[in-house]
C-alpha cells in the first residue's frame, strides 16, 4: 500500500516537474502554450509544439450557477489559439494547476472572472517545489 502510494506521489511529482519545466523557459513567440480548447469553466487543454496538458485554473471556484456564463465569457477571452503563459501552483489528478495569463494583454482568465462576478475566489496554496 505504502510502495503503491509512493509510486503515484512519484509519478505526480514528475508530471509536475516536466510541465513546470516546460512552461518555464522564457517564452518566445514560437515557444507559447496555446489553448487547445476549453473543457469547462474552469478546465483547459493547454498546448505547445510537442505536448498537451489539461490545466486547471488556480485560485477560482465557479458556481453550478454561474458556469454556463462563465464558460461563455472563458471561450470568448480564452479562444482555441490564444497564446498563454502558466504559472504552476499545484497539480491535482494528474492535471497541472496554473495562473493562465493571455500572452498578448497580460489579462489573468481566473482573476478576471473573479473581477466580473463568474467565479469565486479560493486560497491558492502552492505546491512545494513549483515556483
Amino acid at each position: 500500500m505504502l510502495l503503491g502510494l509512493s509510486l503515484h506521489l512519484l509519478k505526480g511529482l514528475l508530471i509536475l516537474a516536466i510541465v513546470v519545466g516546460a512552461f518555464s523557459l522564457p517564452v518566445s513567440r514560437a515557444m507559447a502554450a496555446e489553448i487547445l480548447s476549453i473543457r469547462s469553466a474552469t478546465l483547459l487543454r493547454v498546448g505547445d509544439q510537442n505536448r498537451s496538458y489539461v490545466v486547471e485554473l488556480a485560485c477560482v471556484e465557479v458556481s453550478e450557477a454561474q458556469s454556463q456564463e462563465a464558460l461563455s465569457w472563458l471561450q470568448q477571452h480564452g479562444a482555441r489559439g490564444t497564446k498563454v503563459n502558466l504559472r504552476p501552483v499545484s497539480e491535482s489528478e494528474g492535471r497541472l494547476v496554473a495562473k493562465v495569463s493571455v500572452l498578448k494583454t497580460g489579462l489573468d482568465l481566473g482573476d478576471a472572472m473573479v473581477n466580473r462576478g463568474l467565479a469565486s475566489p479560493v486560497p491558492c496554496l502552492q505546491a512545494e517545489g513549483v515556483s
